[in-house]
């Protein structure tokens, strides 16, 4: 019988966030440039508001650790400029969470007030529940959920990887399609 590997908690926070990660950022591939600025109400944000919503908050959460930020808050940007801020803001957490020792993660580096393992799971749901109003928007739009994975997706390392390359194909061959939206 062979047995599963227990993941520690840095480990399991760094899944449980690319899951997420993975989701939301897949949720946008095969939408067209004047979908992003869709709703599906009128107190529901556009998908374009959400993304950038979504990144802000990363950024500001890096932001918490190393003082430095990549978006400002009062610029209006465009949807290509939000999601390719948003891949530079991911891959720096992403890689400051894998450089962080597993110790930090039960506490509260740098003051943050917020146990970071607690701040991930909160950042990893909260991108869930937006990308579930992002297949809202989709589904209004008649464009479904993306994809063949389903709704919530890519729970194996090897399917996210997956979806992942998929996912930066598509953005980097439509990309310049959303630079006026």
């Amino acid at each position: 019988m062979t047995s599963r590997k227990e993941l520690n908690v840095k480990d399991l926070c760094i899944d449980l966030l690319d899951i997420a990660d993975i989701n939301f950022l897949s949720n946008l591939q095969g939408l067209k440039p004047d979908d992003v600025s869709k709703k599906a109400h009128t107190d529901i944000n556009s998908i374009k508001t959400i993304v950038r919503h979504c990144a802000r908050q990363m950024d500001r959460t890096i932001e918490s650790y190393t003082g430095n930020r990549v978006m400002k808050d009062q610029k209006d940007y465009s949807f290509e400029e939000i999601v390719d801020m948003y891949m530079v803001i991911s891959k720096t957490f992403f890689g400051m969470l894998r450089e962080f020792p597993i110790e930090s993660f039960n506490d509260n580096p740098r003051g943050t007030g917020e146990i970071l393992n607690k701040r991930i799971q909160r950042i990893a749901l909260h991108y869930l529940g937006h990308t579930g109003q992002i297949v809202l928007i989709r589904k209004m739009l008649g464009r479904g959920i993306s994809g063949a994975y389903g709704f919530v997706k890519a729970l194996s390392i090897p399917t996210r990887m997956k979806i992942r390359k998929e996912w930066v194909e598509w953005w980097s061959k439509n990309k310049n399609e959303f630079s006026l939206y």
